[in-house]
């Protein structure tokens, strides 16, 4: 799990869209451990001329009160708080 990646989300505005692959893996994980939370979005194959596959996407909504929690004993953000 990637508190690197939390510190990342902390600082950026809500929701936010992921759709590279590595990135995606990563959120999963983040959501999986109860720190993120966020919706697993399916864009249809061929939309916008895309590739015949469907592609995924990750929107992460908001960072959980564990997951603000974890920022701030692991001092990653003094700025961050449970109020957020």
């Amino acid at each position: 799990m990637s508190i690197e990646k939390l510190r990342q989300l902390a600082g950026l505005d809500l929701p936010f869209n992921a759709n590279d692959d590595d990135e995606i893996d990563e959120l999963r994980v983040l959501m999986a451990a109860g720190l993120i939370a966020g919706l697993t979005l399916r864009v249809p194959a061929g939309v916008d001329g895309g590739p015949d596959r469907a592609a995924r996407v990750i929107r992460v909504l908001a960072i959980t009160p564990e997951g603000r929690r974890l920022l701030q004993r692991s001092g990653a953000d003094p700025g961050v708080s449970s109020t957020h």
